[in-house]
């Protein structure tokens, strides 16, 4: 019994460790564009969003803050997560009706150089949780199903 838990517990670090990719050596172009766009942030980190993106984790005026840039130095987006009291009313309107039954379990505010400002929210109904994109009046940009963490539960 012990042997399995030390060999799940393994398997869950290599999971998680293989999501998230902490990097040192950032393209200097990636570098250079971060620097321009944010010259005061501090507690820089950074990792790999996915196979061509590069995100910075960093604080800025004592705010949480991350953003996106290609591997070209492109900035794709920046997100600051707020608290759900925050998000606009007609965000609010648009989870109560095309989302009913969901929580909001976390929100950024984001500025995306596809979308323009907008917030992201993390909805969760039973098993299910999902990404929403919204745009400040209410419309729904982009909606993205977060895979489920319980892979041993049973599935309905």
């Amino acid at each position: 019994m012990k042997k399995l838990f030390y060999t799940l517990l393994f398997a869950a670090c290599m999971s998680y460790a293989s999501t998230a990719q902490n990097i040192d050596n950032v393209p200097d172009a990636v570098s250079t564009a971060f620097n321009t766009k944010f010259p005061k942030a501090g507690d820089v980190h950074w990792e790999m969003e996915n196979n061509s993106d590069f995100e910075a984790e960093f604080e800025l005026n004592d705010i949480e803050m991350s953003a996106v840039f290609d591997a070209n130095g492109n900035w794709k987006e920046t997100e600051q997560e707020i608290k759900t009291s925050e998000l606009p009313e007609a965000v609010h309107a648009t989870i109560k009706s095309a989302y009913a039954g969901f929580k909001v379990n976390e929100a950024d505010k984001v500025e995306s150089a596809e979308h323009g400002n907008c917030f992201e929210v993390e909805l969760e109904k039973k098993e299910q949780t999902i990404d929403v994109l919204i745009s400040g009046k209410g419309k729904v940009l982009k909606k993205t199903v977060v895979e489920d963490d319980n892979d041993d539960e049973e599935e309905d």
